[in-house]
């Protein structure tokens, strides 16, 4: 399935976009599709075992086509050594569950984000996806020679959009409301 918005949180978005929501917030809508995810930011929330044990059956709802958002920041949410552990199980429930895109939150640990996708990648669906990318075209250059696609939003560097090549490079709003020409005129 292809997206024009392959990363938003707005509920009302388009159908061409890919919502992407938490386990305990999955409301799904008609005509809508989805990625579910353990957020990196919500990984010490008390309630995570919980959203774990929701994922898997989500995972298997016919409107979720992704896995995500989930990933590793290094400002928020649990320990990184935590964050890692969660997302490892997230991919594990995932790849029980059938082949999917994986749509990853990536803040200040690009490294280990790619040792996970070399250990999962060959488990997991092809297209992971590096969402709401602002780092510069050295960083977007690996990630491209390392297997991801990567995902623009309104605001980003232009030199690494432009080494980006086209069948790697994805649109998306994030937490822009409005879907205009100009939030998706990349």
């Amino acid at each position: 399935m292809e997206f024009i918005d392959w990363h938003t949180h707005d509920p009302d978005a388009p159908a061409t976009a890919l919502i992407s929501v938490e386990p305990r917030d999955f409301k799904p809508r008609d005509g809508r599709f989805y990625s579910v995810g353990v957020h990196p930011w919500s990984t010490a929330d008390d309630d995570l075992e919980r959203q774990l044990l929701l994922l898997d059956s989500m995972l298997r709802h016919p409107r979720v086509v992704a896995l995500g958002e989930v990933g590793l920041d290094r400002l928020r949410g649990a320990t990184i050594e935590s964050q890692l552990q969660i997302l490892e199980r997230q991919l594990a429930i995932a790849a029980s569950v059938r082949q999917m895109p994986v749509v990853i939150h990536c803040v200040r640990a690009y490294d280990e984000i790619i040792n996970v996708h070399r250990r999962w990648s060959d488990r997991l669906h092809d297209r992971w996806i590096i969402h709401g990318f602002r780092r510069g075209p050295k960083l977007a250059r690996r990630l491209i020679d390392e297997g991801f696609y990567i995902s623009f939003g309104t605001r980003y560097n232009h030199l690494a959009f432009e080494i980006t090549p086209p069948s790697r490079r994805l649109r998306e709003t994030d937490f822009t409301p409005l879907y205009t020409n100009e939030n998706l005129s990349l």
